[in-house]
């Protein structure tokens, strides 16, 4: 039975855009469950669908991605 009080229990996913002027093999090694460090700032939007749903979503914009081992 899951403690829903503890966020040690909970997953969540955040969306990252990185922009890049140059090719990078980045996007290439990142996969699902691969721990990185991402440094930047977070963004948050807003918008409402068609049928008047008000929906938000945060985003990093990230200046730098690293990779750990």
């Amino acid at each position: 039975n899951p403690d829903f009080g503890d966020s040690r229990n909970t997953k969540g996913f955040i969306d990252v855009i990185y922009f890049s002027d140059r090719l990078s093999p980045q996007g290439q090694l990142l996969h699902k469950s691969k721990t990185i460090i991402v440094e930047g700032r977070l963004q948050q939007r807003s918008w409402q669908t068609s049928e008047g749903i008000k929906k938000r979503k945060t985003e990093i914009v990230a200046e730098k991605i690293s990779f750990t081992d």
